[in-house]
């Protein structure tokens, strides 16, 4: 994903979407599989974050496109995860996936005054807010209540953070998140 050529990370971020989807059902020969790859899942998170903010719009989308696929994959109430809540799947805990989605957002209401991003995360950013929002949003139409619900205070500030971001996607994102959440 570091890699500065469009092809190549449109070529990577498809087969991350397409391990995903491939190993997150339980009725699959490959179950096996799964609990092995949840660390990999997980370790994509972060260079996903770093593509969604990146200068070349294209490599941007593609990053924030697969980072979406993975937030709706990994959040669904039908698919079993590794964390012992009975099957195996290779997508991160939703629990934890929801915390390092709120950062963005919750990182930005506790200090509105920064200017683009920190030295060491993507989090400031304009775009990393936006997809954090819209991931949000997918996981408040997708994922189940109850781990919605264990989060309520961290997405009642990211809310709170995404309706008074000076971007305009944000703001409108974070009406998104506000009406998804009340639905």
């Amino acid at each position: 994903l570091a890699d500065l050529r469009s092809k190549i990370t449109g070529a990577a971020t498809s087969v991350m979407t397409d391990i995903v989807q491939h190993f997150g059902g339980a009725s699959d020969g490959h179950v096996a599989l799964a609990p092995l790859l949840f660390p990999v899942v997980e370790s994509w998170l972060a260079p996903l974050s770093k593509l969604t903010i990146n200068g070349n719009k294209l490599m941007g989308r593609q990053g924030s496109n697969c980072l979406l696929r993975v937030v709706a994959h990994c959040g669904r109430p039908d698919v079993a995860h590794a964390d012992g809540r009975g099957g195996s799947c290779p997508c991160p805990d939703p629990s934890r996936l929801l915390t390092r989605l709120l950062a963005p957002l919750v990182d930005a209401a506790a200090d509105p005054g920064r200017i683009g991003p920190a030295p060491s995360s993507p989090g400031g950013h304009p775009r990393m807010r936006e997809a954090a929002a819209r991931c949000l949003v997918v996981a408040a139409r997708t994922w189940d209540r109850a781990c919605l619900e264990a989060h309520a205070d961290g997405l009642a500030r990211a809310v709170g953070s995404a309706l008074k971001d000076r971007e305009g996607g944000v703001r409108k994102m974070g009406r998104d998140l506000y009406a998804a959440l009340r639905a």
